[in-house]
Protein backbone atom coordinates (compact mmCIF):
# COMPACT_ATOMS: atom_id res chain seq x y z
CA UNK A 1 0.00 0.00 0.00
CA UNK A 2 1.22 4.02 -0.86
CA UNK A 3 1.57 6.13 2.27
CA UNK A 4 0.17 9.37 0.82
CA UNK A 5 2.10 11.44 3.18
CA UNK A 6 5.12 10.17 2.04
CA UNK A 7 4.32 10.85 -1.64
CA UNK A 8 3.96 14.17 -0.87
CA UNK A 9 6.62 14.73 1.15
CA UNK A 10 9.05 13.18 -1.53
CA UNK A 11 7.26 15.61 -4.16
CA UNK A 12 7.63 18.79 -1.98
CA UNK A 13 10.71 17.96 -1.61
CA UNK A 14 12.08 17.50 -5.58
CA UNK A 15 9.74 20.96 -5.81
CA UNK A 16 12.40 22.33 -3.17
CA UNK A 17 15.44 20.97 -4.86
CA UNK A 18 14.44 21.66 -8.97
CA UNK A 19 13.82 25.59 -7.32
CA UNK A 20 17.25 25.71 -5.99
CA UNK A 21 18.59 24.72 -8.83
CA UNK A 22 16.80 26.71 -11.24
CA UNK A 23 17.83 29.62 -9.17
CA UNK A 24 21.50 29.03 -8.85
CA UNK A 25 22.22 26.99 -11.93
CA UNK A 26 23.54 24.30 -9.85
CA UNK A 27 21.66 23.53 -7.36
CA UNK A 28 24.80 23.03 -5.08
CA UNK A 29 26.07 27.04 -4.28
CA UNK A 30 23.51 29.30 -2.14
CA UNK A 31 21.64 32.16 -4.45
CA UNK A 32 23.96 35.32 -3.89
CA UNK A 33 22.10 38.11 -5.89
CA UNK A 34 24.29 41.08 -6.78
CA UNK A 35 21.56 44.10 -7.22
CA UNK A 36 24.47 45.42 -9.51
CA UNK A 37 23.80 42.82 -12.08
CA UNK A 38 22.16 43.56 -15.17
CA UNK A 39 21.91 45.80 -18.25
CA UNK A 40 22.02 49.69 -17.33
CA UNK A 41 21.39 52.75 -19.84
CA UNK A 42 22.52 56.17 -19.20
CA UNK A 43 19.85 58.42 -18.70
CA UNK A 44 21.13 61.01 -17.23
CA UNK A 45 24.23 63.54 -16.06
CA UNK A 46 25.23 65.92 -13.55
CA UNK A 47 28.12 68.28 -11.97
CA UNK A 48 30.66 70.30 -13.64
CA UNK A 49 31.09 70.08 -16.99
CA UNK A 50 27.81 67.21 -17.20
CA UNK A 51 27.71 66.14 -20.48
CA UNK A 52 24.73 63.44 -21.06
CA UNK A 53 26.76 60.30 -22.82
CA UNK A 54 24.06 59.34 -25.66
CA UNK A 55 23.55 55.62 -25.55
CA UNK A 56 26.10 54.65 -23.42
CA UNK A 57 25.41 51.85 -21.22
CA UNK A 58 27.37 48.99 -19.28
CA UNK A 59 26.45 44.99 -18.10
CA UNK A 60 27.39 44.29 -14.94
CA UNK A 61 27.90 40.43 -14.37
CA UNK A 62 29.32 39.51 -11.23
CA UNK A 63 32.87 41.05 -11.34
CA UNK A 64 32.86 41.70 -14.63
CA UNK A 65 31.78 44.88 -16.61
CA UNK A 66 30.87 45.76 -20.40
CA UNK A 67 29.41 48.71 -22.18
CA UNK A 68 29.29 51.66 -24.51
CA UNK A 69 30.25 54.87 -23.95
CA UNK A 70 28.70 56.70 -26.47
CA UNK A 71 32.10 56.66 -28.55
CA UNK A 72 33.67 53.44 -27.52
CA UNK A 73 33.07 50.00 -26.43
CA UNK A 74 34.82 49.32 -22.76
CA UNK A 75 35.50 46.50 -20.35
CA UNK A 76 36.68 46.64 -16.90
CA UNK A 77 36.81 44.10 -13.76
CA UNK A 78 34.60 45.59 -10.90
CA UNK A 79 35.42 46.01 -7.70
CA UNK A 80 32.60 46.75 -4.44
CA UNK A 81 34.04 48.27 -1.25
CA UNK A 82 30.87 48.74 1.11
CA UNK A 83 28.98 51.70 -1.00
CA UNK A 84 31.84 52.35 -3.46
CA UNK A 85 32.82 51.10 -7.11
CA UNK A 86 36.15 50.68 -8.73
CA UNK A 87 36.35 50.23 -12.13
CA UNK A 88 39.84 48.15 -12.47
CA UNK A 89 41.72 47.33 -15.35
CA UNK A 90 39.49 49.23 -17.72
CA UNK A 91 40.06 48.63 -21.56
CA UNK A 92 38.34 51.42 -24.15
CA UNK A 93 38.35 50.87 -27.69
CA UNK A 94 40.62 53.51 -29.47
CA UNK A 95 38.17 56.06 -31.48
CA UNK A 96 38.84 59.30 -30.46
CA UNK A 97 36.71 61.59 -28.73
CA UNK A 98 35.47 64.63 -30.23
CA UNK A 99 32.02 67.10 -30.09
CA UNK A 100 29.34 66.36 -28.19
CA UNK A 101 30.25 62.02 -28.02
CA UNK A 102 33.07 63.18 -26.59
CA UNK A 103 32.27 65.14 -24.25
CA UNK A 104 29.82 62.35 -23.03
CA UNK A 105 32.41 60.01 -23.39
CA UNK A 106 34.74 62.02 -21.20
CA UNK A 107 32.26 62.59 -18.85
CA UNK A 108 31.15 59.07 -18.21
CA UNK A 109 34.87 58.31 -17.77
CA UNK A 110 35.67 60.68 -15.47
CA UNK A 111 32.53 59.84 -13.12
CA UNK A 112 34.10 55.75 -13.11
CA UNK A 113 37.39 56.61 -13.07
CA UNK A 114 37.00 58.28 -9.67
CA UNK A 115 35.86 55.83 -7.78
CA UNK A 116 32.34 56.50 -7.12
CA UNK A 117 30.02 55.98 -4.54
CA UNK A 118 26.61 54.25 -5.81
CA UNK A 119 23.47 54.11 -4.83
CA UNK A 120 20.17 52.34 -6.10
CA UNK A 121 17.28 53.48 -5.99
CA UNK A 122 14.46 51.39 -8.01
CA UNK A 123 14.98 50.54 -10.96
CA UNK A 124 18.12 53.40 -11.15
CA UNK A 125 21.90 53.32 -10.35
CA UNK A 126 23.27 56.72 -9.25
CA UNK A 127 26.99 56.77 -9.11
CA UNK A 128 28.46 60.10 -7.67
CA UNK A 129 32.12 61.01 -7.54
CA UNK A 130 33.83 63.13 -4.88
CA UNK A 131 33.72 66.42 -7.46
CA UNK A 132 29.96 66.55 -7.24
CA UNK A 133 29.54 64.48 -10.91
CA UNK A 134 26.43 62.24 -11.31
CA UNK A 135 25.65 59.46 -13.71
CA UNK A 136 22.30 58.20 -13.35
CA UNK A 137 21.11 54.80 -15.09
CA UNK A 138 18.23 53.19 -15.54
CA UNK A 139 17.93 49.27 -15.35
CA UNK A 140 17.26 47.80 -18.58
Amino acid sequence: MVDLEQVRATRRTILTLTAVAAGTGSGLAACSANPLDGNWRVTGARGPDASLPAKANMKISGDKVTGYDSVNAFQSHLVVSGDQLSFEDLAVGAVGTVGDAGAGATFFHTVIGAKPRYRIDGQSLILSDRGGRTLELARQ
